[in-house]
C-alpha cells in the first residue's frame, strides 16, 4: 500500500504540527490536508489497493463513513465479490432502530458483496449480542483473508465504540474479547474492543475537523488509553490518519 500520498496544507501552524508527529510517531502514517474530497478519495484508494484478495472490511459510521461511499464506487464486482462487510461499532436497541450504524448501508447496494454481519437480534441482549459478533470477528482473525477497518474518531479522543473512562471500569469492559458492550452517557454500545483494532491488518482513519487535530497531535505523547482510546493506534503498523482540518 503507497502511504507516501499528500494534498495540499496552506496553514504553517499545521504543516508544523504533521512535521513534529513524523519524527514521533515511526509506524504509522498522518496525513495533513484541506480538500476533504481529495482526502476521502486518496483513502479509499488506499484501502482498495490493499485489497487484493478475500477481505473483511470493518466500517464505522460518521463522517468516515464517507470512505466506504467511495471506496464502494471504485472497487470492481470482483473485488466486492471477495469482501466481507462488518461494523465497527453498533449502538444497541431494535434491529433498525433510527440511530444504528446499520442504517448506513441502506444507501449501499449490497448485493454484489459476498456477505454482511448485523451486529443487532431482536432476540438477543445486548450481551448476546457482543458474544455472537465476537464469534464472527474471532471468524475473521481466524481466517487467512485480509482484515481492513474504516476507523473515525473523536473530539474526546474515541475511537470506534471505546470511550474514555477509570482504568478499572476500561479494564473490566474491554479485557480478553474481540467484542464488547457496555453503557455510555449517550448510548447503549457494542463494539470491537483494542485487541480487536491490534489486530487488523490495515487501519485507515478519517477526521474532519479542526476541534480534532489536538486529538490527532495527542499522539506525539504517551498517554493510556482508558483515558485516550485513540492512544491503541499509537505504534502501530499499517495505520493511516488523515485529518482534514
Amino acid at each position: 500500500m503507497n502511504q507516501n500520498v499528500f494534498y495540499p496544507c496552506y496553514d504553517k501552524k499545521s504543516i508544523l504540527f504533521m512535521l513534529a508527529l513524523e519524527r514521533i510517531l515511526i509506524h504509522m502514517k498522518v496525513i495533513l490536508g484541506e480538500d476533504k474530497e481529495l482526502a476521502v478519495a486518496a483513502a479509499a484508494e488506499n484501502i482498495a489497493h490493499y485489497m487484493a484478495t478475500d477481505t473483511w472490511l470493518f466500517i464505522s459510521g460518521g463522517s468516515s463513513f464517507q470512505v466506504f461511499e467511495k471506496l464502494d464506487s471504485i472497487l470492481s464486482d470482483d473485488q466486492k465479490s471477495l469482501t466481507r462487510l462488518l461494523l465497527v461499532d453498533e449502538r444497541y436497541g431494535s434491529e433498525g432502530h433510527d440511530n444504528s450504524n446499520w442504517n448506513l448501508f441502506k444507501s449501499i447496494d449490497t448485493a454484489k458483496y459476498a456477505s454482511i454481519y448485523p451486529v443487532l437480534d431482536d432476540s438477543e441482549s445486548i450481551q448476546g449480542c457482543a458474544s455472537e459478533y465476537d464469534e464472527v470477528v474471532q471468524m475473521a482473525f481466524e481466517s487467512d483473508s485480509q482484515t481492513v477497518a474504516i476507523l473515525g474518531i473523536g473530539s474526546d479522543s474515541h475511537i470506534a465504540g471505546i470511550k474514555p473512562m477509570k482504568k478499572n471500569l476500561f479494564d473490566k469492559t474491554f479485557l480478553d474479547t474481540n467484542v464488547s458492550s457496555y453503557s455510555a452517557a449517550d448510548y447503549d454500545r457494542i463494539t470491537l474492543t483494542p485487541s480487536a483494532l491490534m489486530q487488523l491488518g490495515l487501519r485507515v482513519c478519517f477526521v474532519a475537523g479542526s476541534d480534532k487535530v489536538p486529538v490527532v497531535a495527542s499522539l506525539a505523547i504517551d498517554r493510556p488509553i482508558h483515558d485516550s482510546p485513540v492512544h491503541i493506534l499509537k505504534d502501530l503498523d499499517n495505520t493511516v490518519i488523515y485529518n482534514v482540518t
